[in-house]
């Protein structure tokens, strides 16, 4: 029996893999509309490979991420390699360590831009500081 899928996206067989769970799967996440208004984001993405996206996140938010950002990497030990370095500390997994990267990873003009980007091959497996 078909399950009623998160983010309103409708039924989903219980195999991921089945056409109509990759059908859900492949619709995209942000709306026309926040796509339409992140067109400069995705247009200076695909030209100079990277964006700016002004004013993402408010000085709160902003605040909130920099205090977590210095007291991870306060927790974390120097790198001990020659790739990383001996004196880099390298804080992994912010989302699954602090919920105030959360706006990072969900704001809509940032969810936008990375679907115009990568189509339906949207899959954020890393963040980190260095």
């Amino acid at each position: 029996m078909p399950e009623t899928g998160a983010h309103d996206r409708g039924p989903v067989d219980r195999n991921p893999f089945s056409p109509e769970a990759m059908a859900i799967a492949a619709r995209p996440i942000s709306t026309d509309e926040e796509r339409a208004a992140a067109s400069t984001a995705i247009d200076d993405l695909a030209l100079h490979g990277f964006c700016v996206i002004p004013n993402a996140l408010g000085s709160d938010h902003l605040a909130r991420a920099r205090r977590e950002v210095d007291r991870l990497n306060s927790e974390t030990p120097p790198s001990a390699s020659t790739f990383g370095g001996f004196r880099t500390r390298r804080a992994f997994n912010l989302l699954g360590r602090s919920r105030s990267f959360d706006p990072l990873a969900s704001h809509p003009a940032v969810v936008a831009t990375v679907e115009a980007h990568l189509a339906d091959q949207i899959q954020l497996s890393e963040t980190s500081t260095v």
